[in-house]
């Protein structure tokens, strides 16, 4: 990782590290600030279906937004750390999850 939300990730326990993956794999996290209600119903969906990764939600939940409140430039990034975290956008989150 970039180190950037390096406090925020080091308390991101094994269940938020799984669903922050599982995100990632599953294509849900958006590219655009307006759409974050759609990651979050997408995330839900997809990753935290286990009492683990629910349990681990507000941590998941610091680390994006540490990633998010961090970006500075460019402006088409969302997120800081987007090459090392291995982030893409599909931008089709919120058709998947309205």
């Amino acid at each position: 990782m970039c180190g950037a939300c390096k406090e925020q990730l080091n308390a991101c326990t094994q269940g938020c590290m799984t669903a922050f993956e599982c995100a990632l794999e599953k294509d849900v996290l958006v590219g655009e600030g307006d759409q974050i209600l759609c990651e979050i119903r997408g995330t839900g969906a997809l990753c935290l279906q286990d009492p683990v990764s629910q349990a681990a939600a507000p941590e998941l939940v610091t680390f994006d937004t540490c990633l998010i409140a961090r970006h500075s430039e460019p402006a088409e990034r969302l997120r800081v750390c987007e090459a090392e975290c291995g982030i893409s956008y599909t931008d089709d989150v919120c058709e998947r999850y309205p």
